[in-house]
């Protein structure tokens, strides 16, 4: 059964006067308000510019979906600058009426119909649309959709903010610009293979939720860790249920009758590839932070030539810590500043901020340490994926580093650059209002959404008729007793 729906949207443009017109030639429609001008594209109505008299440049037109973009419940999204004039399947129309200077546009295809008027409401420039879909359900319609301005010619962008914190946030035009670090990551899985590279077989699988085990310190493993150090692991249980096998670990600090828990291979060369049996959760935290800790006290005291740097990958954007690895980053990077061989100089410390660092330290010959805080995560290259980045821990090791993993399956997920944009976003309904201001050095303006105020606040506490229409889409409520057709 099919069901008209349709609403009214309205985004109004601050302006400085009432006096409007418009010029429907062979190009843009023209809207102009006194000082200000808005430009509709007469081939599908997105917004080409919108300016100030005495100004240069355009404050900002419509993006990639042009004047209004849609979503449906499948998931696609559709767009008005999808729509022609000369399209047969998505059709569209624009008018102006020679008496008020109002523009209309309509788009029409299988999926919906969507008619926009742009008119001028006293000092503003009214935008409203009515939204007909045909077979699919519309889960969002946006007008206008996205807009894009000038992050050199900005000055200040407002946007409303969580009515708890705040009722607007202002960035600044350098938030909207590329970044030099990258500003998120993504992860996904690329399974066994980085550990098999290295090891030439998988390690010991064993369920997630193991129950933890004793640990034991080895004859070895009281040598590097001492008297204090070993007693204490020696009353501590962990889970261990990602160990190496036997003939992949060269070197077992701390024992179990599940496998190693925590143990280092040379992988053939000088370095070492140090990890831990298992995901650190909350109840190895403590004990791992320990361990690594006097182990990295413990090589800076070999004072290895030419290697006097400490490295922990702090990637920038990168989340605050990684898969099946409760330790943050800032955590490790707040115990290595305060080790000894740091503490006296004798050690410099350096965050590696990207996959590049990553590279430089890996190549240079200088670190004696690299830290992956990211657990089952490997940051890795656009280019070359976890194949590249594995093969260079190998070369690492080899050639005398020491890398450390920090949980879980070593190499299982990489770790990519997703973008170098930042991003903001809130939710209504915390969100304090929906509006934008913007102040460009080309002019100012506002878009924001209106809605008719039937009721009285809060006359809904004690007023049916106020709570049924106040929810969207003139939807009634159902009564507590009513029951389901």
């Amino acid at each position: 059964m099919k069901r008209r729906l349709s609403f009214l949207l309205s985004c109004a443009l601050l302006l400085e006067t009432q006096v409007c017109h418009a010029e429907n030639s062979t190009g843009p429609v023209v809207l102009t308000a006194g000082r200000s001008r808005i430009a509709l594209s007469p081939a599908n109505g997105s917004i080409l510019a919108f300016g100030q008299a005495g100004q240069q440049g355009s404050l900002f037109r419509s993006g990639e979906f042009g004047l209004w973009q849609v979503r449906f419940r499948d998931g696609k999204d559709l767009g008005a600058s999808s729509f022609s004039t000369t399209s047969q399947e998505r059709r569209f129309r624009q008018e102006v009426d020679p008496n008020t200077g109002a523009a209309t546009m309509t788009y029409r295809s299988a999926d919906l119909e969507v008619a926009v008027s742009v008119r001028a409401q006293g000092d503003s420039f009214e935008f409203s649309a009515e939204l007909s879909p045909k077979e699919k359900t519309v889960l969002e319609f946006t007008l206008p959709a996205r807009l894009r301005f000038s992050a050199e010619e900005l000055e200040h962008l407002v946007c409303p903010a969580d009515g708890n914190h705040s009722v607007g946030t202002a960035f600044l035009g350098g938030f909207f610009k590329k970044q030099t670090e990258p500003t998120s990551w993504t992860s996904s899985p690329s399974g066994p293979n980085g550990y098999e590279t290295l090891f030439g077989s998988g390690l010991v699988m064993r369920e997630v939720q193991d129950p933890p085990v004793p640990l034991r310190v080895t004859d070895e493993g009281r040598t590097w860790l001492g008297a204090a150090m070993s007693d204490n692991v020696g009353k501590a249980q962990a889970t261990v249920n990602r160990a190496p096998q036997k003939s992949q670990a060269d070197l077992v600090l701390v024992d179990s009758a599940h496998g190693p828990y925590f143990s280092a291979s040379r992988l053939g060369g000088q370095g070492r590839l140090w990890r831990f049996g298992g995901g650190i959760g909350q109840a190895e935290e403590e004990l791992v932070i320990a361990l690594l800790s006097t182990v990295v006290d413990r090589l800076a005291a070999q004072q290895p030539r030419g290697r006097n740097k400490l490295g922990v990958i702090a990637l920038s954007g990168a989340p605050p810590a990684g898969s099946w690895s409760n330790v943050r980053v800032e955590q490790w990077l707040d115990r290595f500043r305060r080790l000894a061989p740091v503490q006296s100089d004798k050690m410099r410390l350096v965050e590696l901020r990207n996959t590049g660092n990553i590279t430089q330290a890996q190549a240079s010959g200088d670190f004696l340490v690299i830290l992956n805080p990211y657990g089952e995560w490997l940051p890795v290259e656009k280019t070359g994926g976890t194949d590249a980045a594995v093969q260079a821990v190998g070369r690492y090791v080899r050639s005398g580093g020491n890398w450390f993993e920090t949980g879980g399956y070593p190499f299982y997920y990489e770790l990519r650059p997703a973008d170098r944009y930042y991003q903001y976003g809130v939710s209504y309904p915390p969100a304090f209002a929906d509006f934008f201001h913007i102040k460009s050095r080309v002019g100012t303006a506002a878009v924001y959404r209106m809605q008719p105020r039937t009721w009285e606040p809060w006359q809904g506490a004690g007023d049916p008729r106020a709570r049924q229409k106040s929810l969207p889409g003139g939807i009634t409520p159902r009564p507590p007793d009513a029951k389901a057709d």
